[in-house]
């Protein structure tokens, strides 16, 4: 089982650099895998092995470039092969063409990062030092975290709120400091919020053009005239804030507001709770 999953592994970081650099190299290969050039090879003979007809060898270069039969067959599999996944698994920090175009304002202290991992893996509780808008001073809190929440810009901690007997989202940039206890339980309390996944339809906003409309549905919605995905209730708020997803069309208009939430009465008790 363990060679399976290592294989499986291997194709696909094999697969999301042919798809999203073009080639398979050896150097490259070497570079993000940490692998020798005898390893290297070996692993791109077995992918090319495993998806015959994906690559071309281009003698002048010496890489495998990518074929189109690779596009078609991972065309439905956006989801495992995204370039979430790639900078993720095959990103390189060398690699200069790829540029983070906005600065991270809201890195989280790795000692609370830290903290906030080990509470959640053993249910345990974590004390807080927090600031709030509401209240700047440096309080206590107590919170028993269940997950991690990175919204773009910011990390956040979803966890029970015993102070306030309620599940609360924390920004990590406002937590002076979180010291484990790994003695308390947590508390038997559903989060619904958190455990209720919720549509997102999406449409071009209805104030732009026809030509406009066109031109959002190329860029978010492969042509198509809609869009629906979902997420976790809890998390609903910021994905509207983090698309700029107009919820009342008539005051939040483009080019600021490019989509609009077509499911806002279904989803109004997430949004306006």
């Amino acid at each position: 089982m363990r060679e399976e999953a290592l294989r499986a592994d291997r194709l696909r970081l094999l697969t999301l650099l042919l798809l999203w650099e073009g080639f398979l190299g050896n150097a490259r290969l070497r570079e993000v895998a940490g692998l020798s050039k005898v390893r290297a090879s070996e692993w791109i003979k077995d992918f090319r092995f495993e998806r015959p007809g994906w690559t071309l060898w281009d003698s002048r270069q010496r890489v495998h470039f990518v074929t189109p039969v690779a596009y078609q067959a991972t065309a439905g599999e956006m989801e495992a092969f995204g370039i979430g996944r790639y900078i993720a698994l095959a990103g390189s920090p060398a690699d200069e063409s790829i540029v983070n175009g906005l600065p991270t304002f809201g890195r989280p202290s790795p000692e609370v990062f830290a903290a906030l991992r080990q509470a959640i893996k053993c249910r345990g509780e974590v004390l807080l030092t927090y600031l709030s808008l509401s209240n700047p001073v440096p309080h206590a809190r107590r919170l028993f975290p269940q997950a991690l929440v990175f919204t773009g810009q910011r990390w956040h901690v979803r966890g029970y709120c015993v102070d306030h007997q309620d599940y609360r989202d924390f920004n990590l940039g406002r937590i002076v400091t979180a010291k484990a206890s790994m003695e308390s339980a947590s508390p038997v309390v559903n989060d619904a919020a958190w455990d209720t996944l919720v549509p997102i339809r999406l449409e071009a906003h209805p104030d732009l053009s026809h030509e406009q409309s066109l031109v959002i549905r190329h860029e978010y919605f492969a042509g198509t005239a809609s869009r629906t995905d979902h997420c976790r209730a809890a998390l609903l708020k910021y994905v509207v804030n983090a698309m700029c997803i107009a919820v009342d069309p008539a005051h939040e208009q483009p080019p600021k507001y490019l989509l609009h939430l077509q499911n806002r009465e279904e989803l109004a008790p997430w949004l306006f709770p």
